[in-house]
This record gives C-alpha cells, sequence and structure tokens, in this order.
C-alpha cells in the first residue's frame, strides 16, 4: 500500500481524504518509476497534482506540492 501522507492547500475545500501518496514500481522495460501524488477537492471538483520520474526527489516534490493553493 503507498505511504499516505498529511496534504493541506490553503484554500482547497477541507476533505478527510485529501493526502499524498508515495508510489512506486518499473517500466516495461525494468527502469524504476518513482511518483508522489496528491488529491484534493475545490468545491465539488476533486484535483490531482503528481510529481513523476525515473528517481525520487524529495525536496523537489515538497517545493512543488507547497506552492499549490486557491486564490
Amino acid at each position: 500500500a503507498p505511504a499516505a501522507l498529511p496534504l493541506a492547500v490553503p484554500g482547497a475545500t477541507p476533505q478527510p481524504a485529501s493526502a499524498r501518496a508515495q508510489l512506486s514500481g518499473q517500466r516495461a522495460d525494468g527502469t524504476r518509476l518513482e511518483m508522489e501524488t496528491a488529491v484534493f477537492a475545490h468545491g465539488t471538483v476533486v484535483y490531482q497534482a503528481s510529481v513523476l520520474g525515473p528517481a525520487a526527489a524529495p525536496a523537489d516534490a515538497e517545493v512543488f506540492f507547497a506552492s499549490l493553493r486557491f486564490a
């Protein structure tokens, strides 16, 4: 199961299911693939934001997810 991380997007509608998850796997050719994804809502619209690549860059993902906000 993916590791769930807390998520608070400024301006988003508070939802208990809002969270970030870290996943890893491999492509058909065997190369590693890592993803960190966030799911959150604004009103009745659900959003997903993801960072995907061959290697984890936790600092880069942190900056990306911290920049998410609704005006």
